[in-house]
């Protein structure tokens, strides 16, 4: 999942200093979150680092 506003704000860009991309767990439907005001390149580096963290993650 990929947006650059908060909600349908046009007005609340979210900002790329705050958060570039989030991780939420969960064992039958993880999310990746991405911010879309990154450049491509940022974007690509967040979804792989995101989904490295899924993968290693551990239910200890």
């Amino acid at each position: 999942m990929k947006n650059g506003i908060v909600i349908n704000n046009t007005h609340r860009p979210l900002d790329i200093r705050e958060f570039r991309a989030f991780l939420l767990f969960d064992e039958l439907a993880p999310l990746i979150f991405i911010n879309n005001k990154d450049s491509a390149g940022a974007k690509i580096f967040s979804l792989i680092h995101e989904f490295t963290h899924l993968l290693i993650s551990t239910d200890d």
